[in-house]
């Protein structure tokens, strides 16, 4: 498999996207993960909210001494290149990514993106389409959801499940095969 892409998760410390307290990205060359990147970071937009903190446990004490969203965004922008990002629920992810970067006053990085709840939509049939409920149906075995290199392991181990089931060996095949009946 001939597989190329970047996947990529992040954490929010609060209701605002713009939040991010942490990353996850997993890069994947000819279907195989070949490099691993997470970290903390210190919010662009500051404060904790319990909603989040009950969600992925990091607290405002834990990014203390973590870098600034704009040298994990040039970190990102480096790992990334000209690959598609691929996310679960992407529109949140890419959110999130634009939104830390005009709190940061940077632009940000026109990423192309690939949504593998979308994709898993298009060609499973399941009652709930959420990163557990995708990786449970494939087999992927458990992880820790809402730990960001967690889930971004997670997506890329469903793009290539499902690039497998559709028999393509890129991302531009994945969604140009036809959808289930």
């Amino acid at each position: 498999m001939s597989i190329d892409f970047v996947a990529l998760d992040v954490e929010t410390a609060n209701r605002h996207r713009g939040s991010v307290c942490s990353v996850g990205a997993v890069r994947v060359r000819d279907g195989r993960v070949i490099e691993r990147f997470a970290t903390l970071v210190r919010p662009p937009v500051p404060g904790f909210e319990p909603m989040n903190v009950r969600i992925h446990g990091i607290r405002e004490p834990d990014v203390v001494d973590a870098p600034t969203w704009p040298a994990v965004h040039r970190t990102l922008v480096d790992l990334v290149r000209d690959d598609v990002v691929v996310a679960h629920n992407a529109s949140f992810e890419t959110s999130a990514l634009r939104q830390a970067c005009v709190a940061s006053g940077i632009p940000a990085a026109p990423f192309g993106v690939l949504c593998t709840r979308r994709l898993a939509k298009a060609h499973l049939v399941l009652g709930d389409y959420r990163l557990t409920s995708v990786t449970t149906h494939l087999g992927l075995g458990p992880f820790t959801h809402h730990d960001a290199l967690q889930d971004a392991t997670a997506a890329a181990r469903i793009v290539l499940a499902l690039a497998g089931i559709a028999g393509v060996d890129t991302t531009a095949e994945l969604v140009s095969t036809p959808a289930r009946p």
